[in-house]
């Protein structure tokens, strides 16, 4: 996996390649086993600014879902409020 590209002896010539799978396709506990060390792998990186996270591509975005999914989607009061003004008028 990408995540072990440095760790071998006498590597040269090293490529990335990117591939997208249908997970639920490829199924099994290998995937997943994979899929978690190359994520944890990622997440030892040292972070470009001091305090910034470490992320993947989509994280943030899957963190917000799930949060608006238990807490509602946040809405700014002054837009609300003009909404709601609007749906009366």
């Amino acid at each position: 996996a990408v995540y072990q590209i440095g760790q071998l002896e006498g590597e040269t010539a090293s490529s990335q390649v990117f591939i997208a799978l249908n997970a639920q396709a490829a199924g099994g506990e290998y995937l997943k086993t994979q899929v978690e060390a190359i994520i944890d792998d990622l997440k030892k990186s040292a972070p470009d600014e001091d305090g910034s996270d470490i992320r993947y591509p989509g994280e943030g975005s899957a963190r917000r879902r799930a949060d608006n999914a238990r807490n509602g989607i946040p809405v700014d009061d002054e837009i609300w409020n003009k909404i709601l003004k609007e749906l009366k008028d």
